[in-house]
């Protein structure tokens, strides 16, 4: 859904009674195409990303506002626990208001003391409901990875985050073209072809997600660099069908499977009893005061 095609609510959506009344507080996150800002309003933290643009090429400007019309039109059409919530937008500005998480699901699986099992299965059934509704919504989210998947401040509830390369099918379409994301979670017809089918290819980036959550190892480590015939390590699994080391090995060589049209959906796989897991809450607890400690200052 394009930004020009929704309704908006301004009293909900419109940054101007924001503005005047917030407190910056920090900058959160600075990368190539965007930085995210955190503000106080009220005593209520929100966060703002902003997107880059160059003075002197208005091309690329106009191309931001395109972006940010694509994403804020995608956020504000979703509804969903698991889904980052979209507060407000400004085109002159190029940013966008977001609810603020404050902790990075990569970074807290780099952990010393990661969380544990049934931790890891809590955070992954959250990811698959999420996916599973925005698929639902015949959205293809395109960079699924744990760079992009946020705890809330309690380190139980999930959410996904960044659309900046997510498309929303009309009915009946369900191709998608271009390069979008990390290599290393990419499909192979991703990486093959000019258009490929969109939802089986964020089922593969779950697989490589579900890989380094479960995969027993010390240290996060992906499967394969990239899913090309040029890597070995990827070419060995084409050849044997098995993961190294890998505890949940059937669920995730069914979204591993590098034919898209036998891939597993999201909705098929979340039907395995790993992803109706329901956690107590409680078994966050050290985790919670672990993240809290090394990146809970604003809190």
């Amino acid at each position: 859904m394009g930004f020009n095609n929704c309704k908006l609510d301004r009293k909900r959506f419109s940054l101007r009674g924001v503005i005047s009344n917030r407190k910056f507080v920090a900058v959160i996150g600075d990368g190539s195409t965007c930085s995210v800002e955190l503000f106080n309003k009220n005593g209520k933290l929100y966060s703002v990303k902003r997107l880059k643009k160059f003075e002197s090429e208005k091309h690329h400007a106009d191309e931001l506002k395109v972006m940010l019309n694509r994403e804020y039109g995608i956020l504000s059409s979703l509804d969903n626990d698991n889904v980052l919530r979209v507060l407000g937008f400004s085109l002159s500005d190029y940013t966008l208001e977001l609810e603020y998480l404050p902790f990075v699901a990569y970074d807290v699986m780099r952990l010393e003391m990661k969380p544990s099992e049934d931790e890891r299965k809590c955070f992954v059934s959250q990811l698959i409901q999420g996916v599973s509704y925005l698929h639902e919504k015949r959205v293809v989210h395109r960079d699924l990875k744990l760079e992009n998947v946020m705890l809330a401040a309690d380190c139980h509830l999930v959410k996904i985050i960044d659309f900046g390369h997510a498309v929303q099918l009309k009915d009946k379409q369900s191709v998608c073209y271009g390069l979008g994301g990390s290599e290393m979670l990419m499909a192979p017809e991703v990486l093959s072809k000019i258009s490929y089918e969109g939802f089986p290819a964020d089922s593969w980036s779950l697989g490589i997600i579900m890989y380094l959550l479960f995969n027993n190892k010390k240290i996060l480590k992906f499967p394969w660099k990239s899913a090309r015939e040029s890597d070995t390590q990827y070419t060995a699994y084409l050849e044997s069908g098995l993961l190294d080391n890998y505890e949940h090995d059937e669920i995730c060589r069914r979204l591993l499977n590098p034919d898209p049209e036998q891939r597993a959906s999201v909705v098929d796989v979340s039907k395995d009893p790993i992803f109706q897991y329901k956690c107590d809450r409680t078994i966050h607890d050290r985790t919670r005061r672990l993240c809290h400690r090394f990146w809970g200052e604003h809190l």
